[in-house]
């Protein structure tokens, strides 16, 4: 069914003002940014006569490049997310010297959350980590693995996609059985690195993680026993929202068989008319906590 990931996303107020944020500032290597207005595009994300700016953002050596979205029409607000916000996700970057890393970005104007911190708990507990947010208020990860330290400040690879959830085990069991993802991980903690990173009084969770077939990048899902607020609004045209974009190699087959286990899609899957992808199949979809998913089947010549 799902054969790789073909990127992360998340919604932007300026695409150019996010590319030069990722680029210029934070030092990812190859950014590029386009105008896109076809009416596929409206099947595909469910927004009536839509029109976006698309940017990418990728680490050189990285097979996983950032999607970024300014939703031009309909108009965008704003999604509310953040820490401890049901719907919410944030991206994590692995990181060769998290020490320089942290030096670096702090001289260029970045503002992080907290000092760094060592994980403590799950997959990573050995690890050290510290999170920041991009001019959208964005939730951004920097993670140092001991085993990898290399002495360098730059961005490595994207390392994991996070979202926050209502029930951990209905969104486990909608990638796993629905999706057919695996677990990896799971682990409950009253976690000292969230409460030094995001300043909630109460950093009591239960967390999983899940792998996807193709990519080191994990899913990783938190249940916050205290909800910091009201859900956020997850969408496309929503600042601040995030989505994951799924490969797979046959699409329409994907769609009948999750629309037959009861999964939501915008609409049927839409044929890709202009750009580098031209040919190419899409489609958005929703998971628990209205989680925003996308399906991807490349084009014949890239798919060869």
């Amino acid at each position: 069914m799902i054969s790789g990931l073909f990127h992360p996303g998340c919604t932007v107020s300026s695409l150019e003002r996010a590319l030069r944020f990722y680029g210029e500032t934070l030092g990812i290597e190859h950014v590029r940014g386009q105008v896109s207005d076809q009416p596929y595009l409206a099947l595909v994300t469910g927004l009536p006569a839509c029109s976006l700016k698309l940017g990418f953002a990728r680490i050189e050596g990285d097979d996983v490049p950032l999607e970024l979205i300014e939703c031009v029409n309909p108009p965008a607000g704003r999604s509310g997310a953040g820490f401890g916000i049901v719907g919410s996700a944030h991206l994590c970057y692995q990181v060769g010297d998290l020490a320089a890393a942290y030096d670096r970005l702090t001289r260029a104007g970045v503002s992080f959350l907290a000092e760094p911190h060592p994980l403590g708990d799950g997959p990573w507990a050995d690890a050290r980590g510290a999170f920041l947010q991009d001019p959208d208020g964005f939730l951004i990860e920097l993670i140092e693995e001991p085993a990898r330290r290399n002495g360098h400040g730059r961005l490595v690879r994207t390392h994991h996609f996070g979202l926050t959830v209502s029930d951990l085990d209905a969104v486990v069991n909608f990638l796993c059985a629905q999706l057919q993802l695996t677990e990896t991980c799971r682990y409950a903690c009253d976690s000292a690195y969230i409460r030094h990173s995001s300043g909630l009084a109460d950093g009591q969770m239960r967390a999983a993680t899940v792998s996807i077939p193709g990519t080191q990048v994990a899913i990783e899902l938190w249940e916050f026993r205290t909800a910091a607020g009201a859900p956020a609004r997850v969408g496309t045209n929503s600042i601040g929202s995030g989505h994951l974009c799924f490969l797979v190699d046959a699409i329409m087959s994907t769609h009948a068989s999750l629309s037959s286990l009861g999964v939501r899609f915008v609409a049927p899957p839409a044929e890709v008319t202009a750009g580098v992808n031209k040919g190419a199949y899409a489609i958005y979809f929703w998971g628990p906590d209205n989680l925003r998913f996308e399906l991807f089947q490349k084009p014949p010549l890239a798919s060869a």
